[in-house]
This record gives C-alpha cells, sequence and structure tokens, in this order.
C-alpha cells in the first residue's frame, strides 16, 4: 500500500507548493484519482483474504486465461524492474484457465514478482515460467537474489515474518505479503512451493488447477 500512497502524497505536494501549467496539473490530478483507487483495491484486497480465512466471505468463481494474470502483473512490475537494472523474461507460455477470484490471483501473482525484483541485486534476471502437469498449472519466479537457507524457509509463510537478510537488504517490508499469497492461493484449492540457497536465489512456484 506504500507505494500508491507515496505517489499521492508526492503529487498532493506538488500541486500545492508549485506554480504549475495547467496541463501539469491535470496530470497529477489523474495520477492521484488513479492511485487511490488502487489504493482501495489493496485494502479491499487485504480485507478479502481475512475474509476468506475466517470463513466470512465465499470466494468468486469467474474464469480467466491464466496468461492474463501474467502478462498484467509482469507489466506493472516491469517500470521496478527497469530502474534496478533487472531484466524479467517469460520464459515459457502460460496455457489454461483458472476458476476464481481474478483480482486475488493478480494480487498473489504480483507480490511474487516484486518480492523477486526487491530482493535481487541489479542486472540480475528474473524468470517466470509455466508448467502443466495433469490438472495442475505451475506458475514459477525464479530470482537470483539473497536467497534462503533451510530453517528461514520454515518459516517465509508466517504472518510477519522477514528474514536476517532481507531486513538487513534496506527493502521496507512488513512480512505479511507471502502470507497472504499463499492464502490467496489455498483458497483456490492449491499450495505454494519454494525452493531457495542463500547467495543464489529463489524459485517460487503457485501450484493451481487449471482446465
Amino acid at each position: 500500500m506504500r507505494t500508491p500512497l507515496t505517489a499521492i502524497q508526492g503529487s498532493s505536494e506538488i500541486m500545492t507548493n508549485y506554480s504549475l501549467p495547467e496541463a501539469k496539473q491535470k496530470q497529477l490530478s489523474e495520477m492521484i484519482n488513479s492511485e487511490s483507487k488502487r489504493l482501495a483495491r489493496l485494502i479491499q484486497t487485504f480485507l478479502d483474504v481475512e475474509r476468506l480465512a475466517d470463513g466470512q466471505m465465499e470466494m468468486k468463481r469467474e474464469r480467466f486465461a491464466a496468461s492474463s494474470v501474467v502478462d498484467t502483473c509482469m507489466g506493472r512490475v516491469k517500470p521496478l524492474a527497469e530502474r534496478k537494472g533487472i531484466s524479467m523474461t517469460l520464459d515459457t507460455p502460460v496455457e489454461g484457465t483458472l476458476v476464481g477470484d481474478r483480482e486475488l490471483m493478480e494480487y498473489a501473482f504480483y507480490n511474487l514478482l516484486t518480492n523477486a525484483v526487491k530482493y535481487s541485486p541489479p542486472d540480475t534476471h528474473v524468470r517466470v515460467r509455466a508448467e502443466t502437469r495433469g490438472a495442475d498449472l505451475r506458475l514459477s519466479v525464479q530470482d537470483e537474489g539473497i536467497g534462503m537457507d533451510a530453517k528461514e524457509l520454515k518459516s517465509i509463510f508466517q504472518k510477519f515474518y522477514r528474514t536476517k537478510k532481507a531486513e538487513a537488504s534496506g527493502e521496507v517490508g512488513t512480512g505479511i505479503g507471502l502470507s497472504i499469497v499463499e492464502q490467496i492461493v489455498i483458497s483456490h484449492g492449491g499450495r505454494m512451493e519454494v525452493a531457495s540457497e542463500p547467495g543464489k536465489g529463489s524459485c517460487f512456484t503457485m501450484v493451481v488447477k487449471s482446465s
């Protein structure tokens, strides 16, 4: 939520403190409006996940192409990756149709991508891969970042848990993102898998049912 909030604060401060041309004022106003709506959606996502976990909400049952989730999220993360000089590629075609809540699935996959970029050094590579095994679609995000040891892997999906290297990296985080990702995937009848090694990066995989 900090990203859209920062954009809103920064744009409003510029409009308050500087005399701007009408075109620039319009641009900043549109950004504030867009980021405000995005922030509202993020807050709603958090609330929906908590309600799903407590059994207080029935999940949407819509059909959507798995490729649309991947394409949308990669497009959103691309500017962040480019600022760090990180290349991001889709190594295999994404096929299949998912059934569930598209916005929640987008949030989950977006979180995996942003984590990969955040915790990777500049001039490295993030790979996205898709593989179908029977009825399972496996969507993987592989980075070349700080990695984790076996002990850290056991706690990585716990709420508010952050590894020592993540805290030392200087990247802002709450340790709640991955717990929400796992809850979303579980609510869709799937599971999360992760493989990692210190200094050699991590690979997070969403395993969900496809048709």
